[in-house]
C-alpha cells in the first residue's frame, strides 16, 4: 500500500508486526503524523535524520526493534516530540547533547542499548522530562544533580559507575545487575 497518499492520517500503530528492512520512505511525507509507533518489529539499519521532516511528531516509539548506529542529531528539530523511546535496540556511541532541543519531551527511553560515556549535561536543560530510562548500558560517572524535575529515573547499568543525586528527587533505581552504586551528597 502506498502510506504516502494518507496525508492527514495523524496516529501510526504498526506495532508488534513482523514487518522488516529499514523504515519506509512513504512515512517521511505524512507531514500530519503525530504518532508513529513501530515497537517490536524487526526493522534495521539506522534512524534516518529524514525523521525529522515529520515536526508534528509527538510520539516517536522504535522500541524492540533491530536499530542500530547512533542517534541522528536531526532528530533535535522534532520540537513538538513528548516521547522518544528507542529503548531495546542496538545504538551505540553517546546521547547526542542536540536532544536537549527536545523542550517539550517528557519521556526518554534508551535503556538495553550500547550507549557509552558520560550522560550529556545539556540533558537537564529538558525541563519537561519526567521519565528517563537509561539502564543496561554503558555510561561512566554522570552527574544528576541538575535533573531537578526528574520523576523516574531508571539507571542499572551494565557494569558500576558513580551516580550524584540531587536530595528532593523522588528516584526509582532498578538494579537488576546488582551494580555497586556510589552515593555522594
Amino acid at each position: 500500500a502506498d502510506l504516502s497518499k494518507l496525508t492527514t492520517l495523524r496516529n501510526l500503530y504498526l506495532n508488534e508486526n513482523d514487518f522488516s528492512g529499514t523504515i519506509a520512505a512513504d512515512l517521511l511525507e505524512l507531514t500530519a503524523l503525530e504518532r508513529l509507533i513501530l515497537d517490536e518489529n524487526e526493522i534495521s539499519g539506522t534512524i534516518a535524520a529524514d525523521l525529522s521532516e515529520l515536526t508534528a511528531l509527538r510520539v516517536l516509539a522504535l522500541a524492540a526493534t533491530e536499530i542500530s548506529g547512533t542517534i541522528a542529531a536531526d532528530l533535535s528539530k522534532l520540537t513538538a516530540l513528548q516521547s522518544l523511546i528507542l529503548n531495546s535496540n542496538d545504538f551505540s556511541g553517546t546521547i547526542p547533547a542536540d536532544l536537549s532541543e527536545l523542550t517539550a519531551l517528557r519521556v526518554l527511553y534508551l535503556d538495553e542499548n550500547d550507549f557509552s560515556g558520560t550522560i550529556a549535561a545539556d540533558l537537564s536543560k529538558l525541563t519537561t522530562l519526567r521519565n528517563l530510562y537509561l539502564n543496561e548500558n554503558d555510561f561512566s560517572g554522570t552527574e544528576l544533580t541538575a535533573f531537578e524535575r526528574l520523576y523516574v529515573w531508571h539507571a542499572a547499568p551494565k557494569e558500576s559507575f558513580v551516580l550524584i543525586f540531587a536530595p528532593w528527587l523522588l528516584l526509582h533505581l532498578e538494579c537488576s545487575t546488582r551494580p555497586r552504586w556510589t552515593l555522594e551528597q
